[in-house]
């Protein structure tokens, strides 16, 4: 599986320091630490001894046979969790592999993609002609339980675990909007795969739609951008509602499209910040833009919208989004099992870091009525 970035950059291994590294072998090979006790990373000792004894009496006592792999994949799953941080994962290599398929765009569920918002599971967006999308699920509803279990508690990947399975399978998901009471919803998987970008023209205006920033996007939008140009279109509505995220790059390259120069984000890193700047292409930078977005878009999409307004001033019309400023990378850990693992936080050109407010619109107009939403940005265009 390719190394890649929940929020966009591609990066590898060397993001795990040496000594961490030599921590993760010890811990899990179970090699003699001194005393029960080995100082962190911070000069803080930490007593091993208490995992030590307990994995001892789990293969001396427990009555039913488990696998010490799946005593390594619990344990390091606690590791993670011990985090506190609901954008960071232990992946198997079965969910690294679902992940990956993911990204594609193409899986097999319910079609529905999902996020952390004050510490409750929410649908970021349901995908296009989705079994989600068809059975009404909105962008901000809750996600209450799988089945007859509830995931209080389950992290994003142990809940999106729950709800994939094969295409045909059936699977009853429980959502709660907000303010309105529980609703079970009965679904049956399918085979989801939908093009990131779609292009429609409104007379002389294009309504350029990004659903997502994954694999093949930066090629759908190069042409999109060609025939933008070649239909002589006099203004852009770009829109971004619902679009969960995905590839950092896949942003920066979408940004440059649109911006001759200009920073698009910044990244603070745990000792450092780094700035991604626009590519020499630009090719849409003469043209009126405005951007759609809701409370379903997220990650990369508010990168390119935060660039957009930092840099253009382009006008945001719609609701305040998702709000996910943390970067992630995925590590491969070797056999398949991945670390996703948070490692920057993101800020807009101007500093503005959105981990907990969200880009707020220029113009307010509610998602409970999309088509008003899209009629005021080609009203705002004019």
């Amino acid at each position: 599986m390719p190394k890649k970035n929940l929020s966009g950059k591609r990066r590898w291994i060397p993001y795990l320091t040496a000594g961490l590294l030599v921590f993760v072998v010890g811990f899990y090979s179970g090699a003699v630490v001194s005393g029960g006790y080995e100082l962190g990373g911070r000069g803080q000792a930490a007593d091993y001894s208490e995992f030590f004894k307990t994995k001892r009496l789990i293969e001396q006592r427990y009555p039913d046979k488990v696998s010490t792999q799946d005593l390594v994949d619990g344990a390091t799953n606690g590791l993670v969790d011990g985090l506190g941080d609901p954008y960071s994962d232990y992946l198997t290599k079965r969910e690294a592999k679902e992940l990956d398929e993911s990204l594609s765009g193409e899986v097999e569920g319910i079609g529905v993609e999902i996020g952390v918002r004050d510490d409750r599971i929410v649908v970021i967006s349901p995908l296009p002609e989705s079994p989600a999308a068809r059975a009404g699920v909105k962008a901000g509803d809750r996600i209450l339980a799988v089945g007859d279990k509830p995931i209080q508690g389950l992290s994003v990947d142990e809940t999106a675990d729950l709800i994939r399975g094969k295409a045909g399978s059936k699977v009853t998901v429980t959502f709660q909007a907000p303010g309105e009471e529980p609703r079970p919803l009965a679904m049956t998987r399918a085979k989801v795969k939908a093009p990131s970008v779609e292009l429609v023209f409104r007379g002389r205006t294009a309504i350029l739609t990004v659903s997502r920033f994954g694999d093949g996007t930066v090629e759908e939008l190069d042409r999109a951008a060609d025939e933008i140009l070649r239909r002589k279109a006099d203004g852009i509505v770009l829109d971004l509602r619902s679009n969960p995220g995905g590839f950092l790059e896949g942003a920066v390259d979408a940004s440059s499209l649109f911006l001759k120069e200009g920073v698009v984000v910044k990244e603070r890193l745990k000792d450092k910040t780094e700035e991604r700047s626009v590519s020499d292409d630009g090719r849409l930078a003469d043209l009126s833009v405005v951007a759609l977005v809701n409370q379903g878009t997220a990650s990369a999409a508010e990168i390119l919208a935060g660039a957009l307004r930092d840099d253009r001033d382009v006008k945001l019309v719609g609701e305040k989004t998702f709000g996910k400023g943390s970067v992630q990378d995925l590590i491969d850990l070797g056999g398949g099992a991945v670390l996703k693992l948070t490692i920057a936080e993101w800020l807009t050109p101007t500093g503005q870091s959105l981990s907990k407010g969200g880009l707020k619109p220029d113009i307010v107009v509610s998602s409970k009525d999309p088509t008003a939403q899209l009629e005021r940005a080609i009203e705002s265009l004019r």
